[in-house]
């Protein structure tokens, strides 16, 4: 079937979003008790903030729905990620200290990870790649009870992504490692010491207290390669850190820097509660702790 062509004169990607999570069921009735099905469709999804946000959201409701949602994006790369995002959560063990369960915020948010982080990424893509041989065998796995793929075609193309996690060369000095770096510090050079007003919806009515504080975590961001330039992170990842392939690997040509310019994790967050009590507190420079 004939369908329009999408020709990107110039390639971005966006592994994370860059707007606040919004709850996908805010204009449905709440529950009456009765079992039912929502089903939600999520055309260019991009990141699951708003799943998650939507699921937080219906929690303590009395209610007996369950959820169907169909997730699509122009970019395998992040439907590749979203997957690995989700079943890690789903496999995590029942313990108030994994300490594996870090790594996923880490995985997900930073550009530059530990080497624990680094073998938490390839062990688990490891799992899913013997569990995505086929369709079949996807669905028989214990992943198929809650993520499906609605054709062959998309699960092969996304176990394509999970193969160069685990396969791709991002040790020191190697040509994505080199691309990746280069590419952060450009845009660290580009931003100067510059404010930006990316984060106003994120920090709703205290936009203006944020203004200053949002646009230092955001080229702590591109400088460091960790979320915010979280101290704790940074001081963790120390000088032996590795590009993270979840932002590597994306359909630009390998090696090729294609991150968005505009990507910061904390803009996909509600900040004006975290304002509201650190400015009550004095605390105005502990948005990244």
């Amino acid at each position: 079937m004939l369908s329009p062509t999408y020709f990107p004169l110039k390639y971005w990607m966006y592994p994370i979003g860059n707007t606040p999570a919004v709850n996908l069921l805010r204009d449905i009735p709440a529950s009456d008790g009765k079992e039912e099905t929502l089903q939600v469709l999520c055309l260019a999804c991009g990141d699951p903030r708003s799943i998650l946000f939507t699921l937080w959201s219906e929690l303590g409701q009395d209610t007996k729905r369950r959820y169907h949602v169909t997730c699509c994006d122009i970019e395998p790369a992040i439907l590749a990620r979203n997957v690995v995002l989700l079943t890690l959560i789903n496999d995590r063990p029942l313990s108030k200290h994994d300490v594996k369960s870090h790594s996923f915020w880490n995985l997900f948010y930073h550009m530059l990870i530990s080497n624990s982080d680094l073998a938490t990424l390839q062990e688990h893509t490891g799992k899913l790649l013997i569990a995505s041989e086929t369709l079949q065998t996807w669905l028989e796995s214990s992943y198929g009870d809650y993520l499906q793929f609605t054709n062959e075609a998309t699960l092969a193309e996304l176990r394509h992504y999970w193969s160069q996690y685990v396969s791709v060369d991002v040790s020191p000095k190697s040509k994505i490692d080199v691309s990746i770096r280069d590419g952060m510090s450009k845009r660290v050079k580009e931003i100067g010491t510059s404010t930006f007003a990316h984060g106003l919806r994120s920090a709703g009515f205290l936009w203006l207290s944020g203004l200053e504080m949002l646009s230092h975590t955001y080229r702590s961001y591109w400088k460091t390669g960790v979320a915010g330039g979280n101290t704790a992170d940074c001081t963790k990842l120390g000088q032996k850190s590795h590009v993270n392939p979840m932002f590597a690997v994306s359909s630009s040509p390998l090696g090729e820097f294609a991150v968005h310019y505009g990507s910061d994790p904390l803009l996909g967050f509600h900040l004006t509660e975290t304002f509201r009590r650190l400015y009550h507190c004095g605390e105005k420079d502990s948005l990244a702790a």
